[in-house]
């Protein structure tokens, strides 16, 4: 059965956010339907639940059923807390990025992306996010991307940039379903359907399809693996970021050593850097 995604107009995110903190791997959707339900974050062995209103005697009922499982805590705070941001939308490079509760908002004299982060991390205003949309507008400009591959593509915005500048397919996949979820609807708000596909899967294992772009901007321990396992020996171009100033340096040995031309290398702050690289051949 396909999944039915939900991409009509849609108001401001509900105001306030109910979590329940449970330890072990909730079964999605086993037992939670109607509106108060946003979703479920599996994350390591441990599970969290958004709702929109109070929903403890729900959850405690799909506790009874699903052995094994332990409420740990429960939160109650506003989205914007969540997000750690009130999200209103930003520009980096040729993109504006807007929420789809305000889509008309912005610069009009740039390509308009709508993005709904939901309660997934990612609105795009970390440095290294809008790093990686410069530089995707840079590959994309100055050579024929045809193929790209988004690993841990969270919201989805990477893929959506990679599409909105020209590339033909692109490959997005995120380990979190919740993540994969929330990204398709970010696909389907942009009608992009036809050129980004969305699924779940384990970086390592995937990411070696072969491409014209790599794009990773996640975990310094996955992008060390990823590495590690030669998926960026069949792509032209690889977008590494997310890493701190240790990290960095670790990856940019890696890089350098092995058949990466490091083209760019980013600092923001000292902090967060990225790097564009092209494969030699």
């Amino acid at each position: 059965m396909s999944e039915r995604l939900d991409v009509g107009p849609k108001a401001h995110p509900c105001r306030d956010l109910h979590i329940y903190y449970i330890e072990g791997g909730v079964v999605d959707d086993a037992c939670m339907s109607g509106e108060p339900y946003i979703g479920n974050w599996v994350e390591e062995g441990y599970s969290f639940l958004f709702f929109s209103r109070p929903a403890r005697d729900a959850v405690v009922r799909m506790l009874a059923r699903q052995p094994g499982l332990t409420l740990l805590d429960s939160y109650q705070m506003r989205y914007e807390d969540w997000l750690g941001e009130r999200f209103t939308g930003f520009s980096a490079g040729r993109f504006h990025i807007v929420p789809p509760w305000d889509p008309s908002a912005g610069d009009r004299s740039r390509e308009r992306l709508i993005l709904d982060p939901g309660v997934v991390f990612g609105t795009g205003t970390h440095p290294t996010t809008r790093d990686c949309l410069e530089l995707i507008e840079r590959v994309c400009r100055e050579a024929p991307i045809s193929t790209a591959v988004d690993v841990g593509t969270g919201t989805g915005l990477l893929a959506l940039a990679a599409a909105q500048a020209g590339c033909g397919r692109v490959l997005a996949f995120d380990l979190n379903l919740l993540a994969v979820r929330t990204a398709r609807r970010n696909i389907a708000l942009n009608r992009l359907e036809d050129r980004i596909l969305a699924f779940q899967g384990n970086a390592v294992e995937m990411a070696d399809v072969p491409a014209d772009l790599m794009i990773a901007n996640i975990h310094y321990d996955v992008m060390v693996r990823l590495l590690a396992s030669g998926a960026i020996l069949n792509k032209r171009w690889v977008i590494l970021s997310g890493l701190l100033r240790s990290q960095s340096a670790d990856v940019g040995r890696l890089l350098s050593g092995g058949p990466v031309e490091i083209v760019e290398h980013r600092r923001h702050d000292g902090i967060w850097h990225t790097y564009l690289g092209r494969v030699r051949r």
